[in-house]
């Protein structure tokens, strides 16, 4: 029988990593508030964040049941109840962009961390985010160790997962940028099949299930859900509530949604957008420039920022197949990229001269 080295820790091994855990979301949470047109918090203060008080629900997904059977076997529950209950069973949840699935990930990494900062023999949470993933699994989770105070080499992980030491919280299996990707984090659920893990995704038909059996669907938001959300970021929220009136389930179908019309309302003298479409877009022409106002750049790049996009998402789009995306782009290529967009704008500027 196979056997590795088993590690006797002292109490406090984790206690750096988790303290780190429990600070940095402690300040996201502050941060994620809503903002005004220049950046600034709401005079509101930082109130905690609305879509985590809103008891956002699950049900169970059982799509080879006998239809006449399936609905008496669906259960529901709040998201984080339903996270707890099936974890050991590797569930996946399920649900579309914006619905809050890496938001209640983030909201169960931090109550476990809490609980193991007083319980040494509780499980210890590890966020695993798809998106940044390069090489392997494994090295997403090392890299999350180290941002939170924590040097484990690989091994050391490896063996750890075998003593079954983890909670593993896995975002984003749509994200996944290859087949190579899936199999491989298909084989750490196969080898470590004890430890429980909890995945989400957005689409049951992008980027494959894992073959996961356990299946959780986010709800969509009720009414009362809504009005509590905006009731929480605006001050005229009744003014908003009633220009939206029968409209409020087609523009604000998730938290995220929500959150983007009320920026929007907030920003465009309390006027309400005629349909979604123009809510994106508003909610993009208001950030487009804002988020990053302050950052360094040159002057006068401003204005080419749309191209130098256009140019960086089709690198990022360059990979085995034209499903394929890259979230992270190494040092090098990063700079092969800067000097294609140098070349790129001295054409626009020479163009417009002539």
């Amino acid at each position: 029988m196979l056997r590795r080295r088993s590690f006797d820790l002292p109490p406090d091994f984790f206690q750096s990593y988790l303290n780190s855990i429990c600070q940095h979301y402690a300040q996201w949470c502050r941060v994620y508030t809503l903002t005004d047109v220049v950046g600034q918090a709401s005079s509101q203060g930082s109130p905690t964040v609305p879509m985590w008080d809103l008891g956002l629900k699950v049900q169970t997904i059982d799509r080879d049941k006998d239809p006449k059977t399936s609905e008496s076997k669906t259960k529901r529950f709040t998201v984080l109840e339903g996270f707890r209950k099936y974890a050991a069973d590797h569930v996946l949840l399920v649900g579309q962009p914006g619905s809050g699935k890496s938001t209640a990930l983030v909201r169960l990494l931090i109550e476990e961390a809490q609980k193991a900062q007083q319980d040494s023999s509780a499980l210890i949470p590890v966020l695993v985010e798809l998106r940044y993933y390069q090489d392997s699994v494994l090295e997403l989770m090392r890299s999350f160790f180290k941002t939170h105070n924590l040097l484990l080499d690989l091994s050391t992980i490896e063996t750890l997962l075998f003593e079954r030491r983890f909670l593993l919280l896995i975002d984003g299996l749509n994200e996944l940028p290859s087949e190579e990707a899936r199999s491989q984090l298909s084989a750490l659920r196969r080898d470590d099949r004890k430890v429980p893990m909890i995945s989400t995704t957005r689409d049951l038909g992008v980027g494959g299930n894992l073959n996961l059996t356990r299946k959780l669907e986010m709800q969509p938001l009720t009414e009362k859900q809504m009005q509590e959300f905006v009731q929480s970021y605006l001050p005229t929220r009744d003014t908003l509530l009633r220009q939206l009136g029968d409209r409020l389930r087609e523009l604000g179908q998730t938290p995220l949604l929500l959150l983007m019309l009320c920026s929007v309302f907030a920003n465009n003298q309390t006027r309400v957008p005629p349909d979604l479409g123009s809510v994106f877009r508003e909610f993009t022409q208001i950030h487009y420039c804002k988020l990053k106002e302050d950052a360094p750049v040159a002057e006068g790049s401003r204005e080419y920022w749309a191209e130098m996009l256009q140019v960086l998402a089709w690198k990022m789009t360059q990979r085995k197949s034209a499903t394929e995306l890259q979230v992270e782009i190494e040092m090098v290529r990063s700079l092969e990229l800067s000097q294609m967009v140098e070349i790129h704008l001295l054409g626009v500027g020479r163009s417009e001269n002539q």
